[in-house]
């Protein structure tokens, strides 16, 4: 819907409209455009990704009911477009910030090009770097195909009772209040000097719409931006995409330690199989070294993805653009 929006300069209601016809929405449009099916989605992901069971009514949510085409128009200018994501990051203290709202990203960002009825998913580890994950979300055969697996996947494994196992308890999800964003804002007048100074802003922008102009603010917690925006007529709000393609060097210095320590297991345990091969062949016990390379390819598929789970759980970070 927003791909129409901003490509045909249609207003929310005339694509809604055309969504359902096609098929692509609902006709209680709700779940979609208030972003409610965007929160479940990204909460049944951060589970999966972080071990431990989160609750969707923990996730704070913004739909795109208010976007309008003098958004898209701003939007233009900048080079930018605006989508509605889903994310989720595990911070140190053992919690998850996660939201899901509009954004506005540039064309440097991977998820710049998901449009239409595409949906995809940027998965980001600490160690393992950015994978994306890209298709279609919507229409009656890809949603029919995906019902079909489940069931089918269901009737082939009808012990397996859960998808991955989760650590008891619940996962706190942060106040959405205390993080930090960049923003978008609209605001009614002329005084674009004023406001920028009071909103710290890095730009104006002009979209040739009569008494009001757009701002590219500096971060700003959620709670102080608010107040901030109470003193002034805003007419909307949207947040910048903070998603850096290049790890920080705290990160990266963790990523080096733990190829550092991985490269050393490797290492040590390619020597202590091939000496142990050796005292066996001198001992004579050939029975035991023919069946040490099945012993130790066992061994192999049981420590990599734990291996994996201990390089990827730190810093890891979920978005989900649809």
């Amino acid at each position: 819907m927003l791909t129409k929006m901003s490509e045909d300069g249609l207003d929310y209601d005339a694509v809604l409209e055309d969504a359902q016809e096609r098929g692509y929405a609902e006709r209680n449009p709700a779940a979609d455009v208030e972003g409610h099916d965007a929160r479940r989605k990204i909460a049944i992901l951060s589970s999966l990704a972080f071990g431990k069971y989160v609750d969707y009514e923990d996730v704070y949510t913004e739909g795109i009911t208010k976007i309008t085409s003098a958004d898209f128009a701003y939007a233009k200018v900048l080079g930018s477009r605006i989508k509605l994501f889903g994310t989720s990051k595990k911070k140190e203290d053992g919690s998850i910030s996660a939201m899901v709202c509009p954004v506005m990203i540039t064309n440097e960002h991977p998820l710049f090009a998901v449009n239409d009825v595409m949906n995809a998913i940027l998965v980001r580890g600490e160690s393992m770097g950015d994978l994306m994950f890209y298709g279609a979300g919507a229409g009656k055969l890809p949603t029919a195909s995906a019902v079909v697996a489940d069931v089918v996947n269901a009737a082939r494994n009808p012990k397996i009772t859960e998808i991955a196992p989760y650590e008891p308890g619940k996962m706190t999800v942060s106040d959405h209040l205390k993080s930090t964003h960049s923003y978008f804002v609209r605001v009614k007048g002329s005084d674009a000097n004023a406001v920028a100074e009071s909103f710290k802003a890095k730009q104006i922008v002009d979209a040739g719409i009569a008494d009001e102009f757009g701002l590219i603010t500096a971060e700003w917690a959620e709670n102080e931006f608010d107040a901030l925006c109470e003193n002034y007529p805003v007419v909307s709000v949207i947040r910048l995409a903070k998603i850096r393609m290049i790890m920080d060097h705290k990160n990266k210095d963790h990523a080096e330690r733990t190829e550092d320590v991985l490269f050393c297991i490797i290492v040590a345990g390619i020597i202590i199989f091939v000496g142990g091969l050796g005292i066996l062949h001198v001992l004579d016990l050939e029975w035991i070294a023919q069946g040490a390379p099945c012993f130790i390819y066992s061994l192999t598929g049981w420590l990599l993805p734990r291996l994996r789970r201990y390089t990827s759980s730190k810093g890891a970070s979920l978005w989900q653009a649809v």
